[in-house]
């Protein structure tokens, strides 16, 4: 009889949780792996439960799929902690595979370069197989758009998600597709000025901030002299 497979573990690393987009984007890449017949776990590293059990745990799993947003061109604190710690214990990651989804709000892909550089090297550093890196922008405020506005990525991320099943790894054409726009055309770069001058791009912003009772503190500088 076949050795039991371990679970293809996805780490969801958004300080946000079970509230963050990141959870949209797995769920979504999740209905992909449920396709492939490949049994998944998700852990939440804002969870301490999770945090530790997949810590100590980890020597059992072979395949790993890292999801957090991009904060400042890198990934977050909490990500970031945690792998210091893995290395700590777990320096040699030889046989495992390390795969990465990285989403933002910007909506240019070419913003995650730099961190998509460090996550090549982070896997190669660590003995890893590097399964790549799917890059989404434009993400934040997902969760409040319409169906048809995540339709088409929510099938990229199926796809991505089955091949990630079967394989181990993305496809680089698909992530191509997904990463898209990698840079904003000139003529959308003015389209969005044009937006900007009627107050509608920062939309979002400005209701979080009226929601939080905070709009009128938006230019305050408190730790400026």
């Amino acid at each position: 009889m076949a050795e039991k497979r371990p679970p293809l573990i996805l780490v969801n690393g958004s300080p946000r949780g079970l509230n963050s987009n990141t959870r949209v984007l797995l769920e979504a890449l999740g209905r992909g792996l449920t396709h492939a017949n490949r049994v998944f776990e998700v852990f939440y590293l804002q969870k301490p439960s999770d945090r530790t059990r997949l810590l100590e745990n980890f020597h059992h799993y072979d395949t790993i799929l890292w999801a957090f947003p991009m904060y400042t061109d890198a990934m977050p604190g909490n990500v970031k902690a945690f792998w210091e710690d893995l290395t700590d214990t777990m320096p040699n990651q030889t046989g495992k595979t390390f795969s990465y989804m990285v989403q933002m709000g910007f909506p240019e892909a070419s913003q995650a370069n730099m961190l998509v550089a460090y996550l090549h090297w982070f896997s190669k550093h660590l003995g890893a197989t590097h399964g790549g890196v799917l890059v989404r922008g434009g993400v934040e405020g997902i969760q409040i758009q319409p169906h048809w506005m995540k339709k088409k990525v929510f099938a990229y991320l199926k796809t991505a998600g089955y091949n990630l099943g079967h394989d181990n790894g993305f496809d680089a054409e698909l992530l191509r597709k997904i990463a898209t726009p990698y840079r904003l055309n000139w003529w959308v770069r003015m389209f969005l000025t044009l937006l900007k001058y009627f107050g509608l791009v920062n939309f979002y912003w400005t209701q979080q901030l009226k929601r939080n009772q905070v709009f009128s503190k938006r230019f305050d500088t408190p730790y400026l002299p």
